[in-house]
């Protein structure tokens, strides 16, 4: 016998007939002999947003109504009208997508929907599985990580939960949402009826998230003129640009075809302005984004050299209780007539602001070194060539791996320079710039080339790092620091 679901009004549950991920669906029949399908929502933090929205949505044009809700064994209920399809189940049986005139009836009832929600809710998982014919028109449905429009927070919001082949680029940031995001969905959505294919081919959370961050066109071909402009407009990264949901309803009132020659010359140079301006959306996100990730690397760059620079001063005061260890920003160790001094972090764009033509790409970078104090070394100035101590260069960069930021180090030795009378430091550090790209080339040109291999300065190399700095410290005060035979190892292949 089947279960009766008793909410306002008694139900006849019958076979599932879907599940995801905010419940299952069951095939019902009301106390009148209606047809209907009876959702079923585990009660959860959140869980009884659809049941609010329903309130909000009542008499919406194209917003599938709900019949009737309560509570049914620690579940939410909610019975809706028995859909015949999906937009989804049509797409399947359309590989090279809808006709114009049936993706058109299609574009116009979801956009009268969006129009009737517009302030009121913002769907945040607009799809075509969500998009159901019932009663000779295409109707919104599942509303179950709807946000309030004026809604600045929210107890639980499901902030993260979104369907990433839909989802607009402010989801993917995680910016607050607005009606315009449910519009971005629409026009990917609206590629998909018309090319019968997916505006982006994913596969993985990850692929789509660079996907609708920074692609920049999309393949248009066959589609009427004034269509691309519609979808250039709503998938533009910049959600202020789109459409609101009352002005795509307006560009839909009008035929897609032009009636006149006029109208046709217009439409293309309109589509290709469209096409121009979303190209550009993509670019400034693009570039938005890289600045996002760079300045995150800079942070985790700045985190990993205050922990070599502790280690450094920690194992410099277990064996130097004399010496003078200044930590106020880098470290400064001062012993006898030497000083070793771990620089401060910069940014590289602060260090050299032009493009730098290296073969990786560098974040960050600072120094260290091992040399008489300035005042003993002041002493030997004009007295002929000296040496006084080397220098090394540390920069934050994906050397090996693209995209694998880490600190390496790293050294340079000056290239056909006459000997001049004074100091010299021998390797030495040099700061990322024109001047020292040409040392990864094949054939180093320039002033510049590289006196050792290039090695990652990973947690597991800190200590290693710490103790030859401070034996060469210690070779410095007893008088062994010697100038090194040059290069200092094997320097092909350490970089890519």
């Amino acid at each position: 016998m089947a279960e009766v679901i008793q909410l306002e009004r008694s139900w006849r549950k019958g076979a599932e007939i879907g599940r995801g991920g905010f419940g299952a669906v069951f095939e019902a029949e009301g106390e009148r002999g209606e047809f209907a399908a009876l959702k079923f929502v585990e009660k959860a933090p959140g869980a009884e947003r659809e049941l609010l929205v329903a309130a909000k949505t009542e008499g919406c044009p194209h917003v599938l109504p709900v019949l009737d809700s309560g509570e049914h064994e620690g579940n939410w209920v909610l019975a809706m009208p028995r859909a015949e399809r999906s937009l989804a189940d049509v797409l399947k049986g359309a590989p090279n997508g809808l006709s114009i005139e049936d993706a058109l009836k299609v574009l116009r009832d979801v956009a009268a929907g969006l129009e009737g929600v517009e302030g009121k809710i913002i769907h945040r998982d607009l799809k075509p599985s969500n998009i159901l014919f019932w009663n000779g028109a295409w109707y919104l449905s599942d509303f179950g990580i709807a946000r309030y429009a004026d809604a600045a927070t929210a107890t639980f919001s499901w902030k993260d939960a979104h369907t990433p082949a839909y989802a607009a680029p402010e989801q993917w940031n995680r910016d607050v949402p607005t009606p315009r995001l449910d519009i971005y969905a629409f026009g990917a959505i609206s590629y998909e009826v018309l090319a019968g294919r997916r505006l982006f081919p994913g596969p993985s959370s990850e692929d789509y998230r660079e996907q609708h961050l920074t692609s920049q066109s999309f393949d248009m071909l066959g589609m009427p003129a004034r269509l691309q402009t519609l979808l250039g407009q709503c998938l533009t990264k910049d959600a202020k640009a789109r459409p609101t949901a009352a002005e795509v309803v307006k560009f839909l009132s009008v035929p897609v075809e032009p009636s006149t020659d006029i109208a046709r010359r217009l439409g293309i140079h309109d589509a290709a302005e469209s096409q121009r301006q979303l190209a550009e959306s993509a670019r400034v996100e693009s570039e938005r984004q890289r600045q996002a990730r760079r300045a995150e690397w800079f942070t985790s760059a700045h985190e990993q050299m205050n922990g070599i620079n502790d280690l450094l001063r920690t194992r410099s005061r277990e064996h130097l209780n004399t010496a003078e260890i200044d930590a106020s920003d880098g470290t400064r160790i001062r012993m006898g007539n030497y000083e070793m001094i771990l620089a401060p972090v910069q940014d590289t764009r602060i260090i050299n602001r032009r493009t730098i033509a290296m073969p990786f790409d560098i974040i960050a970078a600072t120094s260290i070194q091992l040399c008489e104090s300035g005042e003993v070394a002041y002493q030997y100035r004009d007295r002929g060539f000296r040496y006084i101590g080397r220098s090394h260069s540390l920069w934050f960069c994906d050397a090996t791996t693209e995209g694998d930021y880490q600190w390496y180090e790293l050294a340079f030795q000056r290239v056909g320079v006459v000997v001049r009378d004074g100091p010299w430091v021998i390797p030495m550090a040099v700061a990322p710039g024109q001047d020292v790209a040409a040392a990864f080339k094949e054939s180093p040109g320039g002033g510049f080339r590289l006196a050792r291999p290039l090695e990652r300065l990973g947690f597991d190399r800190y200590e290693k790092f710490t103790s030859d700095w401070l034996r060469r410290l210690a070779d410095a005060l007893d008088g062994t620091l010697h100038e090194p035979t040059l290069p200092e190892g094997e320097i092909a292949g350490s970089f890519r």
